[in-house]
């Protein structure tokens, strides 16, 4: 697509990079809302993550929900405009972190999207048995590796030289070690206090996502190569 406004003839990297409204505009309106939605929710957002918590699912925009919504009560029609304004997580799209979270972790993990879980195990009251211990599930997989292989170099550009790194405000990117969807081996990842018999409470183990949702570096070419592997954000 050609943007008139800043980025010229741009491609899917450049428009990541870039966050260029015009691109994404253009591709919702030709994909249309059915296939948006479609892809949205395989790859979680506006569905439960699977959380043992209570949360809020929000919404992806669509037909149905403008109809439904009061904000749009004097004007409940789906128009062409509300397809490209959704295109870019506008219209009545509403989601929350965990969403985009485990949405991030799905991109870096190839479209295998993981059930999200606070819960890894469970011991018995004298700490000495494991009553339950958590099995990571595949929700959904995208079979569609070299789409997010593109999408994620768009991220890594984003991050470094576009609109998340070096961009018209001049503050520095992020270093060269790091990646949008994932956290290298090593870094801190939180620790907890788990309560005890006397509830003075013991330190608890780190928290840390499974192998099914560790970052991979796929890039044959290796220019973002070097990385161990570590949790993702959705951990």
């Amino acid at each position: 697509p050609h943007c008139e406004s800043a980025h010229g003839n741009v491609d899917v990297v450049n428009a990541i990079r870039g966050s260029c409204n015009i691109f994404f505009y253009e591709a919702a309106y030709y994909m249309g809302i059915d296939t948006l939605d479609e892809y949205a929710a395989r790859l979680g957002l506006g569905v439960p993550t699977g959380i043992e918590l209570p949360e809020n699912i929000g919404q992806v925009a669509s037909p149905e929900v403008k109809a439904a919504s009061p904000a749009y009560a004097d004007d409940p029609q789906w128009r062409p405009g509300d397809v490209i304004q959704a295109g870019i997580g506008q219209q009545s799209t509403l989601l929350s972190p965990l969403q985009l979270a485990n949405y991030t972790a799905t991109l870096g993990n190839n479209g295998k999207r993981m059930e999200v879980t606070v819960l890894k195990s469970v011991k018995s009251y004298t700490f000495d048995e494991t009553v339950y211990e958590h099995e990571p599930k595949v929700v959904d997989e995208v079979d569609a590796p070299e789409a997010f292989q593109t999408v994620r170099e768009g991220m890594v550009a984003a991050s470094r030289t576009g609109t998340g790194g070096e961009g018209a405000d001049g503050r520095a990117g992020r270093r060269a070690g790091d990646h949008p969807a994932r956290l290298p081996a090593g870094r801190a990842k939180g620790r907890g206090r788990i309560p005890d018999r006397d509830g003075q409470g013991q330190e608890g183990g780190r928290i840390r996502a499974p192998d099914d949702l560790a970052g991979r570096d796929e890039n044959p070419d290796g220019r973002y190569s070097g990385y161990d592997r570590g949790a993702v954000f959705a951990a």
